[in-house]
């Protein structure tokens, strides 16, 4: 038997189709998708060739498309309407899958940083080699009252080179860390991966850094410093630049005794150690 030439019940074409008896039927009476033949006795026939019809709009349904968009491209079909309809879709598709890349790379990026948190060695100092990184800046402010406002206006700005909150950190300058002023931050950061363009954007760059954990509230940095500052000195560093703080398990607390604090800054040899 030549299944081109046969017809289906409703029942055999969506067992042939894949598709919910139910979904034809509805199809049917919003005058979607419609059966080729219906019999006297009310029962819908359908042919094999419109299973590619079905195929298709069921992926425009995929694509996003809504039953009213999909209605007035069936009762207009041309092969210049379908070229743009396809044009536009595949747009938004590419458009849609690039926006899923972004949310898979954060939660990524924060599944690793959860990760870290969770095997820190609180009290070991070590050195890695980290590679270049770029970085949106924005000032700091030391008035806590602007505290908020300084964040809220980071995160705006943020948005020129990535449409999604991603984490943000703080810098300190090696200078104030040497001169023992451990509050009064230079700017906060956000990690800007692939970044599109990198005009604007501060270039970490890449070298040994030092590296500790600190646990609990923002008051026991000063003394994670303090360490930082001694090891290098025991071992003939330099610090460099800028030190980077940025939380790692906020998405996974909470009390903030629990929050750890990652802090890395360039290292160099001392030219007379």
């Amino acid at each position: 038997m030549n299944p081109q030439k046969q017809l289906f019940t409703a029942g055999e074409f969506a067992r042939l189709t894949g598709v919910n008896k139910r979904t034809l039927h509805y199809y049917d009476e919003i005058g979607l998708f419609s059966p080729a033949q219906k019999g006297s006795n009310g029962y819908r026939y359908y042919t094999y060739e419109q299973s590619l019809t079905l195929e298709m709009l069921l992926a425009l349904r995929e694509a996003g498309m809504s039953i009213n968009e999909i209605r007035h491209y069936m009762d207009h079909r041309s092969a210049r309407l379908f070229h743009e309809m396809v044009r536009q879709k595949t747009s938004e598709i590419d458009a849609s899958v690039r926006r899923l890349k972004a949310i898979k790379e954060i939660l990524e990026e924060k599944d690793n940083m959860l990760s870290l948190s969770e095997s820190a060695k609180l009290n070991q100092i070590t050195i890695k080699d980290c590679p270049e990184e770029y970085l949106a800046l924005s000032p700091a402010v030391s008035d806590s009252e602007q505290e908020m406002a300084a964040l809220i206006r980071h995160m705006k700005e943020v948005t020129a080179y990535t449409p999604y909150r991603k984490s943000f950190g703080s810098m300190l300058s090696a200078e104030k860390i040497q001169a023992g002023n451990y509050t009064d931050y230079d700017y906060l950061f956000t990690r800007i991966s692939r970044p599109k363009t990198k005009k604007g954007l501060y270039k970490k760059p890449k070298g040994r850094y030092l590296q500790a954990f600190c646990k609990g509230s923002w008051d026991d940095i000063p003394s994670v410093y303090q360490k930082l500052m001694s090891y290098a000195d025991s071992h003939g560093l330099l610090l460099r630049g800028y030190s980077y703080e940025i939380g790692l398990n906020e998405m996974a607390i909470t009390r903030m005794d629990e929050y750890v604090t990652l802090i890395s800054i360039l290292c160099t040899e001392r030219m007379d150690a």
